[in-house]
């Protein structure tokens, strides 16, 4: 049975990978207009905030585990923060990723093959 704490780092979990996917969504909102020139410098900077975005969460993740001080009895708690994280993280941009497509379809960035 999963204790508060560990409850409580799932949950943070999800936050930072929904909040990490959001600055993501966010870039992709705001660069549109770069991206639909084919700014190369915009293009390394949206790969740049996805780096910095995924690694910074994952990286308060496990200073927050650090701080609450989780024990560990089994493998299934023992990761259960970053699986939430990816689950969030996963969501969110799928979301994202698919408004982005349907924007770039309708501008003619992205053609289907025939």
């Amino acid at each position: 049975m999963p204790t508060t704490l560990t409850l409580i780092a799932i949950f943070a979990g999800l936050l930072l990978g929904c909040a990490s996917a959001g600055a993501v969504s966010w870039y992709l909102v705001l660069s549109r207009s770069y991206r639909a020139v084919k700014n190369r410098i915009a293009i390394r900077l949206g790969q740049l905030v996805t780096l910095v975005s995924i690694c910074g969460g994952l990286l308060l993740i496990q200073v927050l585990e650090a701080h609450l001080r989780i024990k560990r009895h089994s493998a299934l708690y023992y990761y259960a923060a970053v699986w939430s994280f990816l689950f969030g993280f996963i969501c969110v941009m799928f979301l994202a990723l698919r408004v982005d497509l349907r924007w770039q379809e309708s501008v003619g960035l992205y053609r289907k093959a025939n």
